[in-house]
């Protein structure tokens, strides 16, 4: 498995300099039906194909390929 060279901390230059709210989830993206829960605590990135959060858990994915596609609850104003 290669490591994902985008995954930093909050010390790094982009997630400071968007004022993040915490540490992004990045995934260890492999194609697939595979979707991570970033509520749920994880030592190492993973491995997934797509990430939800029903709180406030921030959510970062890279694409090559792919289109990315965020989903959103109206009501809330957040993404879903």
């Amino acid at each position: 498995a290669e490591a994902n060279p985008s995954a930093g901390s909050l010390t790094d230059p982009l997630p400071v300099a968007l004022a993040l709210p915490g540490e992004p989830c990045w995934l260890q993206q492999v194609h697939g039906t595979a979707v991570a829960d970033a509520d749920e605590p994880y030592a190492a990135p993973p491995v997934a194909d797509a990430a939800i959060s029903r709180g406030a858990a921030v959510l970062a994915i890279l694409t090559a390929d792919c289109l990315p596609v965020v989903f959103a609850v109206p009501r809330r104003g957040a993404p879903a």
